[in-house]
């Protein structure tokens, strides 16, 4: 099994081509939308979703099949057709001109596989099984969105205002005193509002175990 490096894309601004107009497409599509990408369909039919985002201008859509060069100037490809053959030109095109290709389901022609996600806030989970089974990558994606730590990513605005007003103070505070106090009471009090209040309190106790005397 290939033993696949995670990472997180900057779409922001790039082309990204999605050949294939169903289902499987739309949901790609929403997600590189998402990122910022810009967005190529091509495909001699789509979802009425498809079409709706075409209307809008959110989406360009080639009302076509796939022909070489289409990837043409490409930052990342998806190919996600019911036909073998197509997607098969699709990656080959890809990997000779060095544009990322992900083919649905079928990992030995990609150059990367989309993780199974859970996005709460700012904070994103990827979870991945290197394509052994997608079936067990979504599993353990609706145990992670019924767990009660996700409650956890709802700190994110918070700590980061919190990582702010603490350089600004030139407090030192190693990773493991940071850990220490992400606790449910702090989510508890941010939830409530109480965001002063829990800034006050997380930077005192910083401030303190940081420098223990």
């Amino acid at each position: 099994m290939t033993n696949y490096y995670p990472a997180f894309l900057d779409l922001q601004g790039k082309e990204c081509i999605v050949v294939g107009g169903g289902t499987i497409s739309e949901g790609k599509i929403n997600q590189l939308l998402a990122c910022g990408a810009e967005v190529t369909v091509v495909s001699p039919s789509v979802t009425s979703s498809i079409r709706d985002l075409t209307a809008t201008n959110h989406i360009r859509w080639h009302q076509r099949e796939y022909v070489s060069g289409d990837l043409q100037r490409a930052f990342l490809a998806i190919a996600a057709t019911n036909s073998p053959e197509v997607n098969r030109r699709v990656s080959e095109e890809a990997v000779d001109n060095r544009i990322l290709i992900n083919v649905i389901d079928t990992p030995d022609i990609c150059s990367f596989i989309a993780p199974s996600i859970v996005r709460r806030g700012e904070v994103i989970f990827a979870i991945s099984t290197g394509g052994a089974s997608p079936a067990l990558a979504r599993k353990l994606r609706e145990c992670i969105e019924n767990n009660e730590f996700l409650q956890y990513a709802d700190l994110a605005p918070f700590l980061s205002r919190a990582r702010q007003e603490v350089r600004s103070r030139g407090i030192a505070v190693p990773p493991d005193v940071w850990q220490r106090h992400i606790n449910m009471t702090l989510v508890a009090l941010v939830k409530d509002g109480l965001e002063q209040q829990a800034l006050e309190h997380l930077i005192e106790s910083l401030a303190r175990d940081s420098n223990p005397k």
